[in-house]
Formats: C-alpha cells, structure tokens, sequence
C-alpha cells in the first residue's frame, strides 16, 4: 500500500487549531503537533522551539475486511 502525503508550507497554508498533524522541523525531523493561537506543540504540550516548516495531515487508516458472525462481510478501520 502506497500512501500520499501532501505538505504544506507553514508560510502559506496552516491547520485548524488544535488538529493534529504532522510537522516537519528545518533540521529534517518529522513529529507530530498541532497548533493553538499561533504556537506550536508537540502532541506532549511541550512547545516547539523552532520554526515548523511545513504541516501534513494524517493519512486514512486502512480498511480491513472481515467477516461478522452472521457472514456479512464488514469493513473495520484497523
């Protein structure tokens, strides 16, 4: 399974507030975070010392197949 990741420059495009997504650090590293009134954090709390360069949110989980007790094939998110 492939999936897609589309970044967003912070100086462009930002997140709703509170939204968890991931972020992209100037050194390369990638986190998770969210923003509030301006700020970034960390998914601990703990704020983030540096510019975030870019924002990504999170890809759909997969689906499963699987079949229910009365054999009627049901799809759950893993």
């Amino acid at each position: 399974m492939n999936i897609q990741i589309t970044w967003n420059a912070t100086a462009s495009n930002l997140p709703d507030d509170d939204e968890c997504v991931l972020i992209a650090l100037p050194d390369g590293e990638v986190w998770t975070g969210f923003l509030d009134a301006g700020q970034w954090f960390y998914v601990s709390g703990d704020p983030i010392g540096v510019d975030v360069t870019h924002w990504a949110a999170f890809p759909m989980p997969p689906e499963v197949r699987m079949m229910d007790e009365a054999g009627i094939s049901v799809r759950r998110v893993a």
